[in-house]
Order: structure tokens, then sequence, then C-alpha cells
């Protein structure tokens, strides 16, 4: 098997059907976003650590939905700058936890309400992916022209459609796309018990997905595979939900193992 050595990195964000942009993304140790614009990053990291990414969709509003997603991404980023070994599944899972009562303390103390969901990738040196999410985010792998989904849509319709219990058809249609059964800033703490993880080996060749659920909202996946296919970056997927009229944000982050 050819050797890893590096990752190739796209990321790009839009504000799409909101006049706001609440979703933040966090690349490695460098925070890149900045939620009074849309933006764009490319880049390539040699993987000579392991290296953590993450995309967070804050609601509740506008200051509230961009506080909560970006406190979750500042705090991911301090974690990075100060580590001194690699973090293990148990770690995040702590740090998650202790994130969102963070986040809970931070509208308690105003009076208000808010939360994110969170998205994150672990790439470690032992050739594994280590996959995390809390609420919609989704992260795909595309591997060998197939396209699957490594989170878990915690959503009213999504939990039903994963159930077999509503058509693919049915899901589209559904309000309940945005019940969301998981997220950051619960008070109830009922929602970090559904941190979904999941493991797999990557190799070369292998691209992962991290975005919005606001790239899927005019997108299918397969859609998405056609375009990747295609070698295009996070910035065409992005312009593409805007295109067909995507009504939330859309951030996307795209890592390609070379």
């Amino acid at each position: 098997m050819k050797t890893i050595n590096s990752v190739k990195i796209s990321a790009s964000s839009r504000v799409g059907g909101r006049s706001e942009n609440q979703d933040d993304f966090l690349i490695d140790t460098e925070k890149i976003s900045d939620q009074s614009r849309e933006f764009c990053y490319k880049g390539t990291s040699e993987l000579t650590k392991q290296q953590i990414y993450i995309v967070c969709d804050g609601m509740g509003g506008e200051q509230y939905g961009q506080d909560a997603s970006r406190k979750a991404v500042e705090y991911f980023e301090g974690l990075l700058r100060e580590a001194k070994r690699p973090f293990t599944p148990m770690d995040i899972a702590g740090e998650i936890r202790r994130l969102n009562q963070e986040i809970v303390d931070y509208y308690r103390c105003r009076q208000a309400r808010g939360g994110t969901t969170i998205a994150l990738v672990m790439l470690n040196l032992d050739g594994t992916i280590e996959a995390f999410n809390i609420g919609d985010s989704p992260i795909f792998l595309v591997r060998n022209g197939e396209i699957t989904m490594l989170s878990e849509e915690q959503s009213m319709a999504g939990i039903k459609l994963k159930k077999g219990t509503i058509s693919r058809e049915e899901y589209r249609e559904s309000r309940e796309r945005n019940l969301l059964l998981g997220y950051l800033g619960d008070d109830s703490g009922v929602s970090v018990d559904h941190l979904f993880y999941s493991r797999n080996k990557y190799q070369a060749g292998d691209k992962l997905l991290l975005s919005s659920d606001g790239l899927l909202d005019k997108i299918e996946p397969e859609e998405i595979l056609g375009l990747l296919q295609q070698d295009c970056g996070a910035d065409v997927l992005t312009e593409e939900a805007v295109k067909k009229g995507a009504g939330d944000n859309v951030t996307a982050v795209l890592l390609e193992i070379q």
C-alpha cells in the first residue's frame, strides 16, 4: 500500500439562505473561519501527527447560534494548542461533555438559549479515522466510487429513515429534519449521551467530507459523490448548494488522503 504522508485540504463556508453565518470550523490547529463573511481555504498538511478537523452548525438565532459554534471551535482550538499527547476516543467524549456544560453555563448567565451541532474527525498515525458527531452535521467517506456516511443523523427524520419507517422521498419533505435529538448546549445533559462514534481505516485516495446539514439541503449524497469524482473542492460543493437554493448556511471541509 502506498505510504500516507499528506492530506490535501479544502474548506468553504457560505451564508446561503440566511442573513448571517452560524457555522464554524476548525482545521487541525489552525482556526480559519470568520463568521462575518463567506470564506474559503486550501492547503496541504503533512501527516506527521494526529490531526483533528471540526464542523459546527450553530442554532438559536443570529447571535446565539454564532456564539455556540464559535465557542465549540475555540474550545478545541485551545485543547489542540496545549495538547501533550494524541487524544483518545475517551478524551474526546470527556471534552465534549465539558464543552456542553460550558455552553449551557454561557447561555444560563445570559438567560438565553442556543446550541450547536458538532462533527469531528481524527486522523491518526496508525492509519485510522475516528469520527464523532452530535446532531445532524454529516461526515462522509468517499472510496472506490462509493460514498458512505461515518456519522449518524440525529434528527427525528434521520432516525426514522435509518430505521426504515419512512422513505427517502418522505424524508426529503419532512419537517422533522429540523427536530434534533442531540446538540451541544442541552441543559438536560441528555444530548451528550447521543455522541456517535465510528472507527475505520484510511488509505491513499480516500476523501473525507465534513459539512453542515445545509450542504444536503438541495444536494443528495449521490450528487456529492459525482462532484468529488470530478475532483471538485469544497468551494464547488458549497457553491452548488447555494445555486440550488440552500435555505441554510453551507459549510464543507474536504480532506483528500495522499
